[in-house]
């Protein structure tokens, strides 16, 4: 993922979650004008700045390399991971969302 990609997940996934960009802002330790920046695109935020972004919505980015793998590896996954998606039922809501969030990305991503 780019970090242009990365900042689209955060903004797509705070709005799932309901959550306000202050409240994001400040448990991110941002100020709201800056994290407002962020979203806009008025400012890029730096690579540090995504991780707090990503742990103010409860999430821990790896920015580790991941192997790549054949079209139909990816499908296989995806499919497993839509199927544990779909199996949670006692999850808290937020998570529920947040993971719901992912499956769309990582969808969006097997297309491309």
């Amino acid at each position: 993922m780019t970090q242009q990609e990365i900042k689209a997940f955060l903004i797509q996934l705070r709005i799932e979650l309901g959550l306000k960009q202050e409240e994001v802002a400040k448990r991110a330790g941002v100020s709201p004008s800056t994290m407002s920046l962020w979203e806009s695109g008025g400012r890029e935020p730096p690579l540090e700045a995504l991780e707090r972004w990503a742990l103010a919505l409860r999430i821990r980015l790896s920015l580790e390399p991941r192997p790549r793998f054949e079209d139909s590896e990816g499908a296989e996954r995806l499919s497993a991971i839509a199927a544990a998606v779909e199996a949670i039922e006692v999850a808290p809501l937020e998570e529920v969302r947040a993971l719901r969030v992912l499956l769309d990305v990582l969808k969006f991503k097997a297309t491309k």
